[in-house]
């Protein structure tokens, strides 16, 4: 049963834009579940060709910044598979807010 849900999510990662060595996926709304995305996350972190990643859940997307070793295929599949887990707490981001900047 886990290889058809696989197969399915799979399925509706769509390829948005590609460059050399950076790649925008459209990712469907159950992947952008916070515990989906920890997975995500985690599975992309732990890729040695993964460079950098964020995501854009109001957009939908997934940016991937990578070494240009590797394919859409690979990382569609990788992001397919990633299994949920528990968001690690921690700052969200480590640029000061628009507030923060104008004010100082």
């Amino acid at each position: 049963m886990k290889g058809v849900l696989e197969q399915v999510a799979g399925a509706s990662i769509e390829v948005a834009h590609q460059l050399p060595g950076r790649i925008r996926f459209d990712l469907p709304y159950a992947m952008l579940e916070p515990r989906r995305r920890a997975g995500i996350a985690h599975a992309l972190s732990t890729e040695p060709g993964v460079t950098r990643h964020r995501f854009n859940v109001q957009a939908r997307s997934l940016v991937i910044e990578h070494t240009g070793a590797l394919t859409a295929r690979t990382l569609k599949t990788l992001i397919a598979r990633a299994p949920a887990q528990d968001p690690v707490a921690g700052p969200r981001s480590t640029r000061p807010s628009r507030r923060a900047r104008h004010l100082a």
